[in-house]
C-alpha cells in the first residue's frame, strides 16, 4: 500500500526528489530489518542457515552511507578507506548491522559532531569500527547498551527508538561467531567495534 503511494508521488513529483528518495530508502531499511529479524529467529530455531559469500566490507559501509546521506545534516563523516577489507559472511545481515550502528551514531551525534568509521583486517578476522562524538558520553553505561529496550539514560531517552537496535546488532554478530564491543574514549567519542 505505502509502496503504491510512493510510486504515485514519484509520477507527480519526479524520481529525482531527494526527500522521496529518502522515504524509499527508509522503507527498504524497514523491510530489510523485518527480514533480518525473521531470519535471525529462524536461525536461532535451527530452521535456516546463513547465506554466506565473500564481499567488501568497505563497499557495504559505502552503500549504507549513501542511503543515509540525507539524514547526516552538518555532521562530519570520516571514513578511512585505505584498506579494502573483505569478509565471508551473510552480506544482507552485515549490511543491516552497519545500518543499525551508523543509525545509532547519527541519532546520538550532535548536529555539528563527528562520526569516524574505520576498517582493518587481522589475519582472517575482518574488523570495523564506528565512533561518534556524543553529549554526556561520561554518563553512558556501555555495559548495558546491548540490553534489549535499554533506555535508562536521560540523554538517550529523548531520542526516537525502541532500544532494540543494538540488541539485534549483537545477535547478528553472535550468529556469525564474532565479537562486538563498545567503549568511551578520552576525546569524548563512543565507539562500537565489530570483529568477525
Amino acid at each position: 500500500m505505502v509502496t503504491a503511494d510512493i510510486d504515485i508521488l514519484e509520477m507527480m513529483i519526479g524520481e529525482d526528489n531527494e526527500w522521496l528518495q529518502s522515504i524509499k530508502n527508509q522503507m527498504n531499511r524497514l523491510n530489510t530489518l523485518t527480514k533480518t529479524l525473521l531470519t535471525l529467529a529462524n536461525i536461532q530455531d535451527g530452521k535456516a542457515s546463513l547465506e554466506t559469500s565473500k564481499f567488501s566490507v568497505n563497499e557495504v559501509i559505502s552503500e549504507v552511507l549513501d542511503e543515509l546521506k540525507i539524514l547526516m545534516g552538518n555532521r562530519k563523516i570520516v571514513f578511512d578507506k585505505t584498506v579494502d577489507v573483505t569478509m565471508t559472511a551473510d552480506r544482507n545481515m552485515i549490511k543491516q548491522l552497519v545500518n543499525i550502528l551508523f543509525d545509532n551514531a547519527l541519532k546520538y551525534t550532535e548536529e555539528d559532531g563527528e562520526i569516524v568509521i574505520s576498517t582493518q583486517k587481522r589475519g582472517k578476522i575482518a574488523r570495523f569500527e564506528i565512533a561518534n562524538t556524543c553529549e554526556n558520553v561520561k554518563d553512558i553505561d556501555t555495559g548495558k547498551l546491548f540490553e534489549r529496550f535499554y533506555r535508562e539514560d536521560k540523554s538517550r531517552s529523548k531520542k526516537e527508538g525502541y532500544g532494540i537496535g543494538l540488541s539485534i546488532a549483537q545477535s547478528i554478530v553472535g550468529i556469525h561467531k564474532g565479537k562486538i564491543s563498545s567503549g568511551v574514549r578520552k576525546n569524548g567519542m563512543i565507539y562500537f567495534r565489530v570483529a568477525i
